[in-house]
């Protein structure tokens, strides 16, 4: 709440006739300016809160997509290629339909990094590839498949092992 103090030019002097409805318009305007600058600086807060609460979905997103299902994916390849390795000769069947499961699983982790590679901030769609800098890309790393350089999977390596080797096989690329 405020207080307005009016004075004429000269002492003693009435105001003009219309003063108090030029008076009350002027405060409307004033009062009008004051909500519209209020509701801009709760609509700036309000869109801040909603662009955080996107990033943070889409961190958590990506996160579940890396942490969860790219690495149970990753165990599942390695639990496959111990399969492959446990396989006696003889039995070209089974070796060829683990080989296609192999390839399958590796299509789907391809799809998934896709997935994952394709969340990104709204800096991103805001301002294209120059906002680049300050952008966490998820993994730029190939994807395990079935003829990825990999030593077949021995039943005594431990998937921690494998993992690592396979994290290590790609970062020399």
């Amino acid at each position: 709440m405020g207080v307005l103090f009016l004075h004429t030019r000269q002492a003693y002097q009435p105001f003009p006739r219309d003063a108090e409805s030029r008076l009350a318009g002027f405060i409307e305007l004033v009062a009008t300016a004051i909500a519209n600058t209020e509701s801009r600086a709760e609509l700036l807060a309000s869109r801040a809160r909603i662009v955080a609460a996107a990033d943070e979905t889409r961190r958590r997103i990506e996160r579940d997509l890396h942490d969860g299902t790219q690495q149970q994916l990753v165990s599942l390849m390695l639990q496959l290629r111990e399969a492959q390795a446990a396989v006696p000769p003889g039995l070209g069947e089974i070796e060829s339909g683990l080989t296609r499961i192999a390839g399958g699983l590796a299509g789907v982790f391809d799809r998934v990094r896709e997935i994952s590679h394709g969340i990104h901030p709204a800096i991103l769609s805001e301002r294209g590839s120059s906002a680049r800098t300050v952008v966490r890309v998820p993994w730029s790393g190939p994807a395990p498949s079935a003829c990825s350089p990999l030593p077949r999977a021995r039943p005594e390596a431990s998937p921690r092992r494998a993992e690592a080797l396979l994290l290590a096989s790609r970062s020399s690329r």
